[in-house]
Order: C-alpha cells, then sequence, then structure tokens
C-alpha cells in the first residue's frame, strides 16, 4: 500500500524540516506500528534513509508552506491520508509550490541539462503552462531518484516518461491557500 499524507508549516527551513518528520512519523506510527521513528531511521550508504527491522520505505519532501510524506509498505488502511492499494517496495516523494518563480532562462537551461528530449518536448508543449509543466516533470524526476536512492546526482539520467515504474503519478494539490504539485514514484 501507498500512503501520502500532507500538512501546512510556516515557510523557513526547520518548520518545513519538523513537518515533514511529524507528518512520516504519524504515517510510520499509525500505518506500521513504528512508535520511535526517528531513532529507527538510518540511511544507506548513499544516503537513502530506511527504517530498521522493518519492510517499509518512506520518502519527504517539503516546499513553501507545505510539507508531505510518502510510505509503502503492508499496513492498514488511514483515514484522512491517501491510501493507493500498490504492492510496492520502494518509494519516492517530492512537492513545489505551483506559482514558483521560476524563469523562462532558467526552465530552458535546466531542461536542457537535465531533462529527455520529451521531457522538453512536454515542457515546450505548454501554452502559456511551461512553468507549470516544468515543475511537474522536476517532480516527478526527485520523485524517481528518491525512490531508487540514487539521490539528485542522477536527477539528469532519470527519464520521467522512460521509467519502470509500477506507480508514477502528480497531483495537484491545496495547501492553505497555495497550490502545489506533488509526485510519487515507486518500485
Amino acid at each position: 500500500m501507498i500512503y501520502l499524507k500532507y500538512g501546512f508549516c510556516e515557510n523557513d527551513n526547520v518548520s518545513q524540516h519538523n513537518a515533514a518528520k511529524q507528518i512520516r512519523n504519524y504515517l510510520l506510527y499509525t500505518a506500521f506500528g513504528i512508535s520511535d521513528a526517528d531513532s529507527a531511521v538510518s540511511a544507506d550508504d548513499g544516503g537513502k534513509p530506511y527504517i530498521k527491522g522493518f519492510d517499509v520505505d518512506f520518502s519527504v519532501a517539503h516546499a513553501e508552506n507545505a510539507a508531505v510524506a510518502a510510505a509503502c509498505g503492508k499496513g492498514v488502511r488511514i483515514e484522512g491520508v491517501v491510501c493507493i492499494d500498490k504492492d510496492v517496495s520502494k518509494i519516492g516523494v517530492d512537492i513545489e509550490w505551483r506559482d514558483r518563480p521560476v524563469s523562462s532562462e532558467t526552465i530552458a537551461r535546466i531542461s536542457e541539462k537535465k531533462f529527455s528530449a520529451r521531457e522538453r518536448e512536454y515542457v515546450a508543449a505548454g501554452t502559456g503552462g511551461e512553468k507549470q509543466r516544468f515543475l511537474e516533470i522536476w517532480t516527478k524526476k526527485e520523485s524517481i531518484v528518491k525512490a531508487t536512492g540514487q539521490g539528485l546526482q542522477a536527477i539528469g539520467t532519470s527519464d520521467s516518461f522512460g521509467c519502470d515504474f509500477k506507480f508514477l503519478e502528480t497531483r495537484h494539490i491545496m495547501i492553505g491557500d497555495k497550490t502545489y504539485i506533488v509526485s510519487i514514484a515507486a518500485l
């Protein structure tokens, strides 16, 4: 099962980090009975976090006034949490504020360096929505490298159109008075 929960937070690194951690801990405790997630979390050699002794994977992200956590494993359905019936073992999540200021020059530069030809075509096809399509691809790519454990250095080699994932989805969600783009990737 895939679990997704998000929440509002203040727009500073400490508040965002703490909110993401609280949401992660809520998911891990409520779905899987992991009561002391902070002491159970370790990182593998590549830096991907995992839970010692549990067949559970999780990922967190934050942007502006929002934090999000995703988890997967054999847990119980939770009311008030997005639960998706998919049997997956690795998960990644990313979030971006839909109205994040990104210049056309930045979009072009990053797209040329980090996006596949098909991803660049998708971004360019968006009449008036170039920035939104760019952020959709970026969140997909970041969720993919989080799921695989490759880290951000591999974002240029991931392809959101050519990947072999059991689950890859982008949603637009309201948190407070802002719309966010959230992508989840799961193996």
